[in-house]
């Protein structure tokens, strides 16, 4: 019974707090406090997408899970990637849609803006 009650005593604080802890190996490289599961940082917002393109160089090598269909409405973007820092990572769409993109710029126009060597694969643009 103790044990239970320990448990959702750190479930509480872990939801108060904003998210779970991030594992101590990935911290230091993971300013926007992604869940890190299964060798990928899982986003599943669009505040977290815009976290990921405001913090690019922590995340560019990175292994990157959508986990839901993400809605950009009003908000702009940042392509991810530039020519001197490319994306070398892999992004996972999981079979999800990012929709109502509207890129900020006129020199990298698109979800990632350079990509050298990474992949990208399962995701869907919808009303870009």
């Amino acid at each position: 019974m103790k044990r239970m009650l320990y448990v959702a005593i750190f479930l509480t604080a872990c939801v108060f707090a904003g998210g779970f802890p991030v594992p101590a190996a990935h911290a230091a490289d993971n300013p926007c406090g992604f869940p890190y599961n299964d060798g990928a940082y899982e986003i599943g917002s669009v505040g977290q997408l815009i976290c990921l393109s405001n913090n690019q160089p922590s995340y560019l090598s990175g292994n990157i899970r959508l986990t839901a269909d993400v809605d950009f409405g009003v908000f702009f973007w940042n392509p991810i990637g530039t020519v001197d820092d490319p994306f070398t990572g892999t992004f996972d769409g999981n079979g999800h849609v990012i929709k109502n993109l509207q890129v900020d710029g006129l020199d990298r126009i698109g979800l990632f803006g350079v990509v050298d060597g990474g992949t990208i694969k399962n995701v869907g643009l919808s009303a870009v």
